[in-house]
């Protein structure tokens, strides 16, 4: 597991959250743990960065599965794990299917499941990072082999367009000046 890492348990239950803490602890790496028991406290860690986050799914107001697009959009490069209490493969199905990096019933979290867990997501979203700035520079790269491969069509069209024109006004000589135009580019 990286070094520094730093998590956020969002369990509204006390005694879940310190379990989690006790086998974060015991995963044997240095990792600085915040927790909130609601969504209206998780909003006050909203302008600090997360490795992982631990989201429980059955919170008071809302589920994480409905609260996971919220978490995802201002935690970005977080691996978010949902945690619940029911193990249920619909909801592992759906809430990676909405951006979870990884599902866990709390009833089968150890600290080496945890380790895992965390080690495979935080590379997972060190990858995908990666692939968007990959995509983004050959987006990039399109757009400008685009814009060149136009310019000299551009250079070519506007003197052809003027050539047929003069032809068709039966100006042989202008034909022939935009010809050289031509032969120039």
């Amino acid at each position: 597991m990286e070094q520094g890492l730093t998590a956020l348990i969002l369990d509204d239950d006390r005694g879940d959250r310190m379990q989690f803490r006790r086998l974060l602890r015991d995963c044997g790496h240095p990792l600085q743990v915040q927790e909130a028991e609601d969504l209206g406290a998780l909003n006050a860690h909203g302008d600090r960065s997360f490795d992982v986050i631990f989201l429980d799914n059955l919170l008071p107001g809302q589920t994480g599965l409905d609260a996971l697009e919220d978490v995802r959009r201002t935690w970005p490069d977080a691996a978010v794990i949902l945690i619940t209490g029911q193990g249920d493969e619909a909801i592992a199905k759906t809430s990676i299917q909405r951006g979870a990096t990884d599902y866990i019933p709390k009833s089968n979290a150890t600290a080496p499941a945890l380790t895992r867990m965390i080690e495979r997501g935080v590379e997972k979203v060190r990858l995908l990072r990666e692939i968007e700035a990959h995509r983004q520079e050959l987006e990039t790269f399109s757009d400008v082999l685009v814009h060149d491969i136009k310019a000299p069509i551009r250079a070519v069209t506007f003197p052809s367009e003027q050539i047929g024109e003069a032809l068709e006004g039966r100006d042989v000589d202008q034909a022939a000046e935009f010809n050289l135009l031509l032969d120039r580019s």
